[in-house]
């Protein structure tokens, strides 16, 4: 378990210093805040059970487009419905927010009386919530997979509307000299 611990912390001390942004979010209650190395980001827990933020996963009490990175170590599993926790935090990522998702891999043999996702449905269930999948890690001899995602909605920039160019009185404008009556 310790060298699991060494594996997942090695990994994360590169990783980590990629992040940019402002909100780091880290699901369940499976890892501390220390697990993750020293960032800039703000770092906040979310939990069923216990954490500095309690909730139920299927209604996050998070604002839309306000989260830059999560980090979901070994919950997803574990959940009842890990689509709608996947869906909720589609709409909590920022546009190219990054996910991480680590799990128990199901096709090493140490895995096969666990329950636990192979890497084959947590990709589809990244396609089904609108997560682009990016890179795969394996640890501990495969026994365990890091899946990197990312929210693949773009920003909207909201244009000005062309008529405001019309109202900008130009330097051939000129008053008129007719008498109003």
């Amino acid at each position: 378990m310790n060298n699991l611990i060494l594996a997942e912390k090695k990994l994360l001390s590169t990783l980590v210093p990629s992040l940019r942004g402002y909100h780091l979010l880290l699901v369940g209650n499976q890892r501390k805040l220390d697990w993750l190395p020293k960032n800039r980001l703000h770092n906040f827990t979310l939990s069923e059970t216990q954490g500095s933020v309690l909730s139920h996963y299927d209604t996050l009490p998070i604002r839309n487009n306000s989260i830059d990175a999560v980090f979901i170590p070994y919950e997803l599993e574990r959940t009842e419905d890990p689509l709608i926790l996947l869906q909720e935090l589609h709409r909590c990522l920022l546009s190219n927010g990054r996910l991480f998702i680590f799990a128990a891999h199901s096709l090493h043999p140490s895995n096969w009386f666990k329950k636990a996702l192979s890497i084959f449905k947590i990709k589809h269930l990244l396609d089904l919530a609108n997560f682009d999948y990016k890179k795969s890690y394996f640890l501990q001899y495969g026994s365990v997979i890091v899946i990197e995602a990312q929210k693949n909605t773009l920003a909207m920039t909201p244009l000005k509307p062309q008529w405001e160019k019309n109202l900008i009185l130009d330097k051939h404008w000129q008053p008129t000299t007719r008498e109003s009556s």
